[in-house]
């Protein structure tokens, strides 16, 4: 049995009034803000103890940073695992994509979230859809999971975990496929028509 990591989600500051938040989708009652993110380390094991999570438990920390063009809000958030650096590059991908207006209209049909935004959750190859699924949010969420593929190219596909956010989504069992699956396997056999639309429940 895979060892279960609680996600922590750090939102960075859109600007000078702002501050760094936290939210985890496994402990529904953590929450938390503080002027800067080093306060927000030095902070984190008393955050977590008061939310009731167990002392040692294994943490994965993602950093969300959002950008709004033409009135519409891109969330991108990365990982800060062993992958990091080429999740940033592939994330510096997609930005200069979501910069360019005619490659930007590709991504428009992507589903948004009960808030409004597209997030958009930066995969390496080697990511299992259970650690993906286990970041949305337990209430409803969907996401586009962006990999990279050869030199400065992406690959997109959607996940999420109720189907009133995403109707034309198909469960994994139905198509045959298993939340063990990395994001590798899935790329290859996504090559036909688009049917990765993935509710899996968290």
């Amino acid at each position: 049995m895979p060892e279960q990591r609680l996600n922590l989600i750090v939102s960075c500051p859109q600007s000078d009034d702002d501050g760094w938040t936290l939210y985890s989708p496994q402990v529904p009652g953590l929450a938390a803000g503080r002027d800067t993110l080093m306060d927000l380390r030095h902070d984190l094991p008393s955050i977590l103890r008061f939310a009731g999570v167990e002392p040692g438990t294994p943490v994965q920390v993602h950093t969300e940073n959002l950008k709004e063009i033409e009135g519409v809000e891109y969330v991108v958030r990365i990982a800060n695992d062993q992958h990091a650096e080429s999740r940033q590059e592939t994330a510096g991908t997609l930005l200069s994509v979501l910069a360019d207006e005619s490659q930007r209209n590709l991504l428009t049909a992507a589903p948004v979230t009960r808030t409004g935004e597209v997030l958009f959750i930066i995969a390496e190859p080697t990511d299992r859809l259970r650690d993906i699924a286990a970041q949305l949010h337990p209430k409803g969420d969907v996401a586009v999971i962006v990999a990279p593929v050869a030199d400065r190219m992406l690959w997109t596909t959607h996940i999420a975990n109720s189907d009133d956010l995403m109707r034309e989504a198909k469960p994994l069992g139905e198509l045959g496929w298993s939340e063990n699956m990395t994001v590798s396997e899935l790329m290859r056999i996504d090559s036909g028509p688009r049917q990765a639309l993935v509710p899996i429940p968290c």
